[in-house]
């Protein structure tokens, strides 16, 4: 086995933070390492942390997540991001991938399943 991905989490809901937290942390391959309740938080965390994956809601005060996800894009081109949002919106869905990110997870997603997603999405399958 090799190492586990580092994973910072961005949630602006403490219950939704924690019970992520809490899923991934299950999951033998995925180290929680930061964890940001708005979208200006996760930058700072990426540059101090430097994770494998960030998963981070759509929408998030002082700074929602395709800001966000574009700032990344900008300053660390090599991290992956993983939109997760309760929208069903084809929109948001559609448009998320085209400014960079890796993945789109909905909320409605059974609680196991980004856990076995995340090792897909950053090229680590085995």
């Amino acid at each position: 086995m090799g190492e586990r991905l580092r994973l910072v989490i961005a949630d602006d809901h403490g219950l939704v933070l924690e019970g992520l937290r809490r899923a991934l942390e299950e999951h033998p391959d995925i180290e929680i390492v930061g964890a940001a309740t708005s979208g200006s938080e996760v930058i700072p965390l990426v540059a101090r942390l430097d994770p494998d994956i960030v998963l981070m809601d759509l929408r998030m005060p002082r700074m929602d997540g395709l800001t966000c996800l574009d700032r990344l894009r900008k300053q660390y081109p090599k991290a992956r991001v993983v939109i997760l949002s309760a929208t069903h919106d084809t929109e948001h869905i559609i448009t998320a991938p085209k400014r960079g990110a890796s993945g789109f997870i909905l909320k409605t997603v059974e609680p196991a399943d980004p856990g076995a997603a995340l090792p897909t999405v950053s090229g680590r399958t085995g």
